[in-house]
């Protein structure tokens, strides 16, 4: 719109201000969901995969690393913005803002020598400001993005929070079956060549192990893969397996 005064023309220029849109690119509940889902659910792997939680109570808690992932796959950073020495420690402030600098999440966290569980009574002051920076780190990031973790099925806590409570003891993971030896391949792989299954060993072993055992096209391909792929219990299947066949063949 433009208006004439004298000689001159001014323009009247009309600013109109545009919320910024959610996390997500969009104020679409729908969507946010949906988006929100995706993230989770490529979150949940490698959560899992990187071991970046840790077990208290049945539960699996994320850990700061795991917080900062979430917060990159979204545009969130946390930042620290203050530190305050306190009686026996520190507290740390942390904000978390996106990319165009909002402030999204904000906490404070303490860490000090009078805390009743973890090595902090006698940990040395850098230790224990910088365990005061991961809290609140974690904390911040939780404000606007816990609801995430969640749908990736982890406990909306962050572990360094739960110091209060001791972690659970890790439980024992069963040893490996043994392999089978290569002269029991190799009787595995000659009896499938007696009547022709050679391509079908290949088959049958990848079925019962879950994963491609490699090439069986001939007796002594198949000796290497089945050697080292093949447990006694897998093997006898296997063999099952082959004897079906072949009397299918001789019949």
């Amino acid at each position: 719109m433009e208006h004439e005064t004298g000689s001159e023309i001014v323009e009247a220029v009309v600013v109109q201000e545009v919320a910024p849109a959610g996390l997500f690119g969009t104020d679409d509940p729908v969507e946010v969901i949906e988006r929100a889902t995706k993230v989770a659910d490529a979150l949940k792997d490698v959560i899992k995969q990187r071991e970046l939680f840790t077990m208290i109570q049945n539960k699996a808690h994320v850990q700061v690393e795991g917080w900062q992932l979430v917060g990159q796959m979204v545009g969130v950073t946390a930042v620290c913005v203050d530190t305050v020495e306190v009686d026996g420690g520190w507290k740390a402030t942390v904000e978390a803002r996106t990319v165009d600098g909002r402030v999204i999440g904000r906490a404070d966290a303490l860490c000090t020598k009078h805390e009743k569980r973890g090595p902090w009574k006698s940990a040395d002051d850098y230790a224990r400001l910088s365990m005061a920076q991961t809290r609140a780190t974690s904390k911040a990031l939780k404000g606007p993005l816990g609801f995430v973790v969640s749908l990736a099925g982890y406990a909306t806590t962050p572990a360094e929070e739960m110091t209060f409570v001791e972690p659970d003891k890790p439980r024992e993971i069963a040893p490996p079956a043994a392999l089978i030896t290569k002269k029991a391949a190799k009787e595995l792989a000659q009896r499938a060549s007696e009547f022709d299954l050679m391509d079908k060993l290949q088959l049958a072993a990848s079925h019962v192990t879950g994963t491609d055992v490699g090439d069986c096209s001939n007796v002594t391909r198949a000796v290497d893969s089945l050697s080292a792929s093949l447990s006694v219990e897998q093997a006898d299947r296997v063999m099952a397996w082959i004897s079906r066949k072949a009397d299918e063949v001789a019949a």
